[in-house]
């Protein structure tokens, strides 16, 4: 057995993965080879064990989230993602595991609920998302997933692509991941699952409403909309936006750091273009809110910003706009259609769908058979693309015929699909009186929870010193990359020591001497040639008479040798 692989079952079995649920070295060898002529497929479908996993320092652990017994009673649940012959390694990066928050309201009852993906944005917290957005998914009956990115930062960068290299996960097949779990186990409206995300995260929902179009049904996008280039969408995308005009980290405008680019108006409308959109309305919201609304859109996929004519990067003050409330009135308005199709090699749309079906039939399924239940050689292509689109394997959409049939035999029924309502939700119970109060003690308990977990975080805090700043989603002490500064207000000179001031006069001098040398030696070759003129033009303006009766006053000697010599 090769070194590298033995080191590499090493680690799986120190991170708690059985070396039986690993494949032999034939598999991972053919897997490697694999890698080589197909890039995309293969790290979908691959085995983990063909990219061995680093090594990692402390600080480079994935940072592990608070949980308690307490936390779980509110339905705060830490789930974590190991090494499995379904979770691709880019999936993974370079951790041995990676985890996500998936919260559960009380209110569920077994019927689809809808499924709100939150991405952060740079340097929050997990906990910090969560304990901004649980009071609402439990009053309108909402399931809660928590991404969390490799040092607290999805993949994302310039038009919403990933980012490359070895210290960057593929945060798209991460989510595929994510969404796989939740669904085996709880029922979900696959017709209303939402990605929102501000800042990094906003960029990074723009990205899955590309690659992820199947799944994703809209999305919303807070001071960090954008428009993937090449957009690989296979259908149209209700978007809301909003974003501040005074944004100094993703400016409204466009430039800035280098992955941010084109301009809030410009994503906005390209997105507009994409959709189909028809018509356009301004509207004054609010006295600095103005509305951009693109509507006649394509299935009814509009595209809303909301500029913030006061807003900074931040999330938008309750106190101007409850943006929480406008999000949950757009997606409860935009419900994704479930139809079939079945791909063929001419659907451009799904070109990649398409690529992923014919390798999964023609390689994948010799390589990895387990990968696909009870699929083999002879099975239909509707089959394997039924088996992407139910495991997410790929952005598939559900195939036609009996194989689609059959994946939604599997998959709940929507008749009696709740959540998402305008007014909170009564759970229930044995009348509704009772339903409201139980509904009332769990956000009660839910809030002395995290006034808990808050109150001990802050003394750990205060007993460490010089100790980082938890970022926090509504405050103004975010950074995306690159945080330009900001003007400080005007501090008293402080007092210089003698070494100082010394260092100082010595610069000034040597400045001051080399701007004189300077002058000198610019100056030196035009008084050289004023002087060489003024004596030629005195020396044609004496006489001849004048030069012979003058005796020289200079005698020189030129040689020893000939004597003297005089000058006439």
């Amino acid at each position: 057995m090769p070194i590298s692989f033995a080191w590499h079952l090493a680690g799986l079995a120190a991170s708690g993965v059985a070396v039986a649920d690993t494949v032999d070295v034939p598999a991972a060898a053919a897997a490697a080879r694999a890698a080589e002529r197909h890039d995309d497929p293969p790290t979908l479908h691959g085995s983990p064990q063909a990219t061995p996993l680093r090594l990692l320092d402390d600080e480079e652990e994935d940072e592990p989230e608070t949980h308690s017994h307490a936390m779980e009673d509110i339905g705060y649940h830490v789930m974590k993602i190991k090494p499995a012959l379904d979770v691709p390694p880019k999936a993974l990066g370079y951790l041995k595991q990676r985890h996500f928050v998936l919260y559960v309201p009380k209110t569920y009852r077994e019927a689809p609920i809808p499924l709100w993906i939150h991405a952060p944005g740079t340097d929050v917290r997990s906990l910090t998302v969560f304990e901004h957005n649980v009071k609402m998914a439990e009053s309108h009956s909402v399931a809660m997933v928590v991404l969390s990115g490799l040092r607290k930062r999805m993949s994302v960068s310039r038009f919403a692509h990933g980012q490359e290299g070895w210290k960057y996960a593929d945060d798209v097949a991460y989510t595929r991941v994510v969404l796989r779990e939740v669904m085996d186990r709880i029922h979900i409206d696959m017709r209303r699952v939402r990605c929102v995300g501000f800042s990094r995260g906003a960029r990074f929902c723009s990205r899955l409403a590309s690659e992820l179009s199947i799944f994703i049904s809209a999305i919303a996008a807070v001071s960090g909309i954008r428009f993937p280039e090449p957009n690989n969408s296979t259908r149209p995308m209700p978007i809301i936006a909003f974003h501040g005009l005074k944004d100094s980290i993703n400016p409204f405008w466009g430039i800035g750091p280098a992955y941010w680019g084109e301009s809030v108006p410009l994503s906005v409308l390209k997105w507009a273009r994409f959709n189909g959109c028809k018509s356009r309305q301004d509207v004054r919201f609010r006295t600095n809110v103005v509305v951009i609304k693109y509507s006649d859109c394509t299935d009814n996929a509009e595209v809303v910003l909301y500029k913030l004519m006061e807003g900074d990067h931040e999330w938008p003050d309750t106190n101007v706009i409850c943006a929480r409330e406008l999000i949950l009135e757009f997606f409860a308005k935009h419900v994704a259609d479930t139809g079939c199709h079945t791909v063929t090699k001419h659907d451009t749309r799904y070109r990649h769908c398409y690529q992923h079906t014919n390798w999964a039939r023609t390689e994948g399924i010799s390589q990895h058979p387990g990968l696909y239940g009870n699929l083999t050689n002879e099975s239909s292509f509707a089959e394997f693309q039924a088996m992407l689109h139910r495991k997410v394997y790929s952005n598939c959409p559900n195939p036609c015929g009996p194989a689609g049939e059959a994946n939604l035999q599997h998959m709940p029924r929507y008749d009696n699909a709740e959540g998402e309502t305008l007014d909170p939700i009564v759970v229930h119970g044995s009348g509704s009186k009772g339903g409201v109060d139980e509904h009332r003690g769990q956000a009660d308990q839910a809030e002395r929870v995290l006034g808990s977990l808050k109150n001990s975080e802050r003394q750990a805090e205060s007993q460490v010193k010089d100790s980082p700043r938890v970022g926090k989603q509504h405050v103004r002490d975010r950074r995306d990359d690159v945080r330009p500064a900001k003007p400080e207000a005007p501090r008293p000179a402080k007092q210089t020591s003698f070494w100082g001031q010394a260092t100082a006069r010595y610069l000034l001098g040597f400045g001051v001497l080399m701007v004189v040398v300077s002058a000198i030696s610019f100056l030196m070759p035009q008084l050289k040639a004023a002087s060489r003129g003024l004596i030629a033009r005195g020396k044609e303006d004496r006489s001849p008479s004048e030069i012979s009766t003058v005796p020289s006053a200079c005698t020189v000697e030129v040689e020893p040798m000939l004597g003297p010599n005089r000058h006439r």
